[in-house]
């Protein structure tokens, strides 16, 4: 009897023991399973909080709200919108993304202080500590620390410029000089010209690395600088670029030529015409810049509203712009037969990264600086005529006048012209190194990023999910324009 009852105890301890540890094996699945359903809780808060970042900018949009706009538009790390990375509790060394170095456009968006159309107090966005870290935030569930951040990309350089077929030639070649002038101009940002985090290679490798059909997508220029081992180099440049844009093909094409520089015209239809001394014209009409196909291929501008704000972005357009002028003060009236107008000379918005003050970043940073709106190529023009540049007057002036005629798509040949208030030195036809023109009104796509973050009581990061869309821009259908008229070729409607 004692061995039963002994055994019967060792199989009563035995069953308790399994029956114990079933009881944990339970409590525990119950309690990874409430973990778990508690994360996907979180994780659709975090989706439909990214939602609501989108549908966000969609009303702001219908309410005709500007992504560029002072006060709602991305600024990254630049918490207080000064341009300066300060010492401040926000812009800290331990709260920005690279720390020591502001970033604007490289920032993403789960690390702005400064989101689209941001939540504002006193000012100045409003923060929360996401695991320690301020970050700032475009919407937050009332009574609760969730939030959404948004970040709206309007504008950028049409990376699929020119004629995709013939590379090499025309608009391509602007092009290739634009997106190197870009990443030199990232490159030198922090004084060291070293080329980190970009070069001007990488920016010319955009140009000449393109597939026949143009690049796809900005994914597609990541996957193929991964493959080359090259996208830490190419990542820089990527926020600066779209791969889709409305083109205006109603843009002439300048018909200046480096051998009118010197030349010595003796009328003013010498001048329209490249001619000396009854030579043979040297100079075709303005018209357009056309396709191997045969198709015109035009310029697509870029918004000045998302240009104006990016100094890297001002200095590839506006660096190298030169035109001919007619310099008066040569002319001669003897009457000898040898009478002349003038001689031509050119001028330069030149960039010498050597001198601070070099004309194109006197431009730019002119534009930098204003703070008035920009409504009207009248707003425009008279921008252009209070940069301060060196030189002649007449030097100083063409230089504007290169400026006007360059980023305005309107032919405006108005040397011609006999109001002095509507003449200029040079005009579009004189350009000898032009880039794009601006929009004043914004007609690309918009992009937009939206980052959903679920946070606990402490402020740490329970769950994000981001998500984005584009919005097509407005379609603009141009049925003449004075370039055609100039060409005298309307056919081409």
């Amino acid at each position: 009897m004692k061995r039963a009852s002994g055994l019967a105890l060792l199989v009563v301890v035995g069953v308790l023991g399994v029956l114990a540890l079933l009881a944990v094996a339970f409590v525990t699945l119950a309690q990874l399973e409430r973990k778990a359903s508690q994360q996907r809780v979180n994780a659709t808060k975090a989706f439909f909080l990214a939602r609501s970042g989108l549908e966000d900018v969609l009303a702001r949009t219908a309410q005709a709200q500007d992504p560029e706009a002072p006060a709602s538009r991305y600024l990254g790390e630049d918490w207080n919108g000064d341009g300066v990375l300060n010492a401040g509790p926000e812009e800290a060394g331990g709260e920005v993304y690279r720390i020591g170095k502001l970033d604007l456009d490289a920032c993403p968006v789960a690390d702005a202080l400064r989101p689209s159309f941001c939540c504002v107090a006193g000012g100045n966005p409003r923060t929360l500590a996401v695991d320690g870290r301020l970050r700032g935030y475009t919407g937050q569930l009332s009574g609760e620390g969730n939030q959404y951040a948004v970040r709206s990309l309007g504008g950028g350089i049409y990376v699929n410029g020119g004629d995709l077929t013939v590379p090499g030639q025309g608009y391509s070649l602007v092009l290739r000089r634009i997106l190197g002038t870009l990443a030199e101009a990232l490159d030198r940002e922090d004084g060291a010209g070293d080329g980190a985090p970009t070069g001007r290679a990488h920016g010319e490798w955009l140009v000449d690395a393109r597939p026949a059909g143009g690049w796809a997508s900005l994914a597609a220029i990541r996957a193929e600088a991964s493959r080359q081992g090259t996208l830490a180099q190419v990542e820089p440049l990527l926020p600066y670029l779209t791969t889709s844009a409305w083109v205006d093909r109603k843009v002439i094409r300048p018909n200046a030529t480096a051998g009118l520089e010197g030349l010595k015209p003796q009328t003013w239809v010498d001048i329209r015409l490249g001619t000396q001394a009854g030579g043979a014209p040297t100079r075709s009409a303005p018209g357009f810049e056309l396709a191997a196909s045969g198709g015109v291929l035009g310029r697509a501008p870029v918004d000045l509203a998302w240009a104006r704000r990016r100094r890297p972005v001002l200095i590839a357009l506006m660096a190298g712009l030169k035109g001919i002028y007619l310099d008066e003060g040569t002319c001669t009236g003897l009457g000898d037969g040898l009478d002349n107008v003038g001689t031509l000379r050119s001028v330069e918005v030149e960039l010498d990264w050597a001198q601070p003050t070099d004309s194109c970043r006197r431009a730019a940073d002119r534009l930098l600086a204003c703070t008035s709106d920009l409504m009207t190529w009248q707003d425009w023009d008279a921008l252009c005529n209070g940069i301060s540049f060196t030189g002649t007057t007449d030097q100083v002036q063409v230089r504007r006048d290169i400026l006007k005629a360059n980023f305005n798509p309107n032919s405006d040949l108005n040397k011609f012209n006999p109001d002095p208030s509507l003449a200029r030195l040079s005009d579009k036809s004189d350009l000898l190194a032009y880039s794009a023109e601006f929009n004043l009104v914004p007609r690309g796509d918009l992009r937009v990023l939206s980052l959903g973050r679920v946070l606990d009581a402490s402020g740490r990061l329970l769950a994000q999910r981001q998500l984005g869309m584009e919005l097509g821009g407005d379609s603009l259908v141009r049925l003449t324009a004075q370039s055609e008229f100039v060409a005298g070729d309307l056919g081409r409607l």
